[in-house]
């Protein structure tokens, strides 16, 4: 455990790199006391199983929990506005993870190579997805966008072979390159009335795509969209 104290004094902050390959490492539970955590906290921690985050944190830097293999589920505390790039990257066990609504933003990569995230439930609060959010989360079998995003990046949904439905916002604008490219188990897709652009490659290799409508506003639809 991590005290509270140190010397008298409180322990508000996890320093970038605190943990990083710390391979006999399995649990790990904070003082209410930190408030941020920095880059890479965790970064490799392969056999890391366990988390209690603490509930006053506002704050983590990228890759906090990036390659930690074993990890299986974790909840954000309430408070925490943004999960940033590769947060949760190539954590190959996560099957689950709760998201508060404090949330509003998430990092490129930040849950990318998740190869057994089956499910998850994005707050309404969220206005941003970054690239590659979820690419190759291949167990990853449905989601609904919250209407307050308006830009799916490039590669968000990239080969996540076991998606088969998906809810899109209803501010959406823009369809990023690649964003749902060899997606091979969704069948169908309603494009928003406000979308204007889909970007090149976005549904390529969609094997089981039968189904699509394409709203009046689009006025860009780029090389290979639907190819393959």
């Amino acid at each position: 455990d991590i005290p509270a104290e140190i010397d008298g004094l409180p322990v508000t902050k996890i320093g970038t790199y605190a943990f990083q390959s710390h391979e006999n490492l399995v649990k790990a539970i904070f003082p209410s006391s930190i408030l941020t955590m920095g880059e890479r906290v965790f970064n490799g921690d392969k056999s890391l199983r366990t988390v209690t985050l603490p509930a006053n944190l506002k704050e983590m830097g990228t890759g906090t929990f990036s390659g930690c293999t074993s990890l299986k589920e974790i909840s954000i505390p309430e408070g925490v506005a943004s999960l940033k790039n590769a947060t949760f990257s190539g954590c190959t066990y996560l099957t689950t993870v709760s998201i508060p609504e404090s949330v509003t933003t998430l990092g490129n990569s930040v849950f990318e190579e998740c190869t057994n995230l089956k499910s998850i439930t994005l707050p309404s609060s969220l206005v941003s997805i970054g690239g590659s959010a979820f690419k190759n989360c291949a167990k990853l079998s449905a989601i609904v966008i919250p209407d307050n995003v308006s830009v799916l990046e490039n590669s968000t949904f990239y080969n996540c072979t076991g998606l088969k439905e998906v809810t899109l916002s209803k501010e959406l604008t823009t369809v990023g390159e690649q964003a749902f490219q060899n997606c091979a188990a969704l069948t169908a897709i309603e494009l928003p009335d406000g979308v204007m652009l889909i970007g090149e490659g976005a549904f390529s290799d969609c094997t089981s795509l039968t189904e699509i409508n394409i709203p009046a506003d689009v006025s860009i639809i780029e090389a290979s969209t639907f190819s393959g």
